[in-house]
């Protein structure tokens, strides 16, 4: 299951300069699971969850300085630094919303050829320390992963708290009531979790996972 966030402005930085930016721009987590199968049946029989993979794309990227620098890092795979903001004289505003890390340019394509409104079409893959930014209150993101087959019971669910005061303790409402940041094995349903941080401050967040039908 994957979230996509269709977000305004984004801002690519490369040795702490700003490079370019984008007044649009899609974000996409997703659970990727692996699986185990029985050499006997050849049927998956385990699955788990193993990694929080991470991807952003932009139609209208606007760059501010020499080209060179973002080509050489998109031809040498060089994290570029990310920031997903609102734009605030030229900015990003750090009090709505919500994200910023490294990526590696996966694509890049001109959409217009003058070269004083040269507009570019991007897409990037997460590399390193993705993190959420902005307001100091403590608030939660909810993802999940839907089960794999029928009846097998094996979603999956995790929270990630931001702002606050840490360390966090986590409440989930499924049938064990769990105090993990992440739970594996569940069966469909919304799941809710209550994030307390040191200073007692809750945050509440839900996510629903699904199944396919029986075949």
């Amino acid at each position: 299951m994957a979230v996509v966030i269709n977000g305004s402005d984004i801002f690519m930085y490369i040795d702490g300069v700003k490079v370019a930016n984008a007044t649009s721009h899609t974000l996409t987590m997703a659970m990727a699971t692996r699986a185990t199968s029985n050499k006997d049946t050849g049927k998956f029989n385990t699955s788990a969850v193993g990694r929080l993979d991470i991807s952003a794309s932009s139609d209208a990227l606007v760059v501010y300085t020499d080209l060179a620098s973002i080509m050489t890092a998109y031809l040498d795979r060089l994290p570029v630094h990310l920031h997903f903001a609102e734009d605030v004289a030229g900015s990003p505003d750090e009090t709505k919303f919500y994200a910023e890390g490294d990526f590696i340019i996966s694509s890049m394509d001109i959409n217009a050829t003058d070269q004083d409104n040269a507009s570019y079409s991007a897409s990037f893959q997460h590399y390193d320390g993705f993190t959420w930014s902005g307001e100091s209150a403590l608030r939660v993101g909810v993802l999940g992963t839907n089960s794999s087959v029928n009846a097998a019971d094996d979603g999956f669910v995790a929270c990630f708290p931001k702002g606050g005061t840490a360390p966090y303790t986590f409440l989930w409402d499924d049938i064990a009531g769990s105090t993990t940041q992440s739970v594996a094995d569940l069966p469909p349903g919304t799941y809710t979790v209550v994030v307390t941080d040191d200073d007692s401050a809750e945050a509440t967040g839900s996510v629903t996972i699904t199944e396919p039908e029986a075949l």
